[in-house]
């Protein structure tokens, strides 16, 4: 938490990235509290110009709400790699966020870390992470984005943005200022890469990803998390996009 936080910020109404795409692999994805409303799309980039996460605005954004420049300062949290129950979601976290649910939501392995679930799902004080991986949205993280949690009425419009990993291509919307004094969030909808096109409307399969950022470590934490995400088939295999 901030150290200049002096109570909990309490989210009225809010959804998770998790509850809402569950709602969405139910039939209830035109319910407009649901629809993201007029989001500025960044242009495409060529693959090898993509930003990856840990170079985006959010970080610089941290860093201005902290008032000062760590653009060279290493990570030394330790970590730890951590799955879901059905074992097809692998990521890495600071051992910090010991507390996680790694249970199913709507029949679609999911899991969710932060240092205090309860905190990073009822206020904005508290940073972690929430990622569910489904086979029934399509391959077309652009419009599936249209379709996730609208925070305009707590946050700032931060835009939109391109980026990818090794393994996945991903569309993010950024969400700023969400308690008033610099928190943010991010949706992200990922696909897994296709060297051979940039069509991912084929993919087998979509993340659905959010991630609240308090300081200027969280930021380096999401990156991490998302540079370090395998999704495995229910036989151990590494799924990817071939």
């Amino acid at each position: 938490m901030r150290e200049n936080s002096t109570s909990p910020k309490s989210v009225i109404g809010r959804r998770t990235v998790l509850a809402t795409g569950s709602a969405l692999l139910a039939g209830l994805g035109s319910n407009p509290s649901v629809l993201a409303a007029g989001a500025r799309e960044e242009p495409d980039r060529p693959a090898d110009q993509q930003r990856s996460i840990g170079s985006t605005d959010v970080q610089s954004g941290a860093d201005e709400r902290n008032g000062e420049d760590r653009s060279d300062d290493s990570d030394d949290d330790p970590q730890r790699t951590i799955t879901d129950d059905t074992r097809t979601v692998q990521i890495t976290v600071p051992e910090a966020w010991d507390d996680v649910n790694s249970t199913q939501v709507g029949n679609n392995p999911s899991i969710i870390a932060a240092p205090d679930l309860d905190g990073y799902l009822t206020t904005r004080d508290v940073p972690g992470v929430e990622v569910a991986v489904t086979t029934r949205l399509g391959g077309d993280p652009a419009a599936i984005l249209d379709r996730l949690v609208d925070y305009s009425h707590e946050c700032d419009d931060g835009g939109r943005q391109r980026f990818r990993s090794d393994e996945f291509t991903f569309r993010s919307q950024i969400w700023r200022r969400c308690d008033g004094d610099g928190t943010m969030f991010l949706t992200i909808v990922g696909a897994p890469v296709d060297d051979q096109s940039d069509r991912t409307s084929d993919a087998p399969y979509v993340l659905l990803i959010g991630a609240q950022i308090v300081t200027e470590p969280d930021a380096d934490a999401i990156s991490v998390a998302i540079e370090s995400l395998e999704i495995r088939s229910s036989d151990g295999q590494f799924l990817r996009n071939e």
